[in-house]
């Protein structure tokens, strides 16, 4: 699968933090911030992303496209999420993510990674004496410390900075956000540390429709070419009024992404 630019996996990770994420985790497998209010009781949310190529006017997924991962989530009667299942194609592992709670609480207190049921990874999570999430600790099965994230959190607690560490305590990114008087993500400016050749500011600006949906992402990235785009999504819906398809059009550089989702309810 040919990997993200950093421009496009900006993007996305940004745009998995906001309303239309399929769980309350960004690409970092963490929570810090605002989660889909689901309508209805879903019991698993399968989804995957493929290009897309138009005709006549619309827009259909390349079904010939290799290497789409599938990913699976899986909620209990409580509505949490309590799995988390990747696969890319019968040649490589399976890659779960099982999250651990806070007894009798809906507080997540780890997530354990794994690769075909051996243990590769756990994060666990901080929070401050309000019960928000304040940061992770990420070690391998061994227990080296591999990562640690940390969170500022504004007025009404929605994280307002975000700051990417190396095992070695070294700063490898920063994530500045923004929010509108309702508690919408509006922007994110991401600075990353990679040394003076490397250091890089992206800038990521949301409008959103009336139901809390993201309507537009606008990317600013000097480094990139071209230096800005725009992206306008669209959205199908299933009879609970979820969303099960995107259409992510790339209004810059012309070009489409289609993100289907199944989700199955509890009766």
């Amino acid at each position: 699968m040919k990997p993200l630019s950093l421009t496009a996996a900006v993007v996305a990770a940004a745009f998995c933090t906001i309303s239309c994420a399929p769980v309350a985790e960004n690409g970092r497998h963490t929570d810090a911030a605002r989660q889909e209010v689901f309508h209805g009781h879903p019991k698993t949310l399968r989804t995957a992303t493929y290009p897309a190529h138009s005709n006549a006017g619309e827009w259909f997924k390349d079904t010939a496209a290799t290497d789409v991962p599938q990913t699976v989530y899986a909620y209990n009667l409580d509505g949490f999420l309590t799995e988390e299942i990747q696969v890319v194609d019968d040649t490589l592992p399976v890659v779960t993510v099982v999250y651990e709670y806070t007894a009798g609480s809906p507080r997540k207190a780890a997530a354990v990674r794994r690769k075909d049921s051996v243990e590769v990874s756990r994060v666990a999570y901080r929070y401050d004496k309000d019960d928000r999430l304040i940061g992770t600790g990420t070690t391998l099965a061994d227990g080296t410390e591999t990562g640690r994230e940390d969170y500022d959190l504004n007025g009404r607690g929605y994280c307002k900075e975000a700051r990417y560490f190396s095992g070695h305590g070294v700063l490898l990114m920063r994530e500045v956000n923004e929010y509108n008087r309702i508690g919408e993500l509006t922007g994110r400016d991401t600075y990353s540390y990679g040394g003076k050749r490397d250091n890089r500011h992206v800038v990521v600006r949301y409008t959103y429709q009336g139901n809390g949906l993201p309507a537009s992402a606008t990317v600013q990235d000097e480094q990139a070419s071209p230096k800005e785009t725009r992206t306008v999504f669209t959205y199908e819906y299933d009879a609970q009024g979820n969303w099960v398809r995107r259409i992510a059009y790339n209004e810059t550089m012309k070009t489409a992404e289609i993100t289907e989702r199944k989700i199955e309810y509890y009766q």
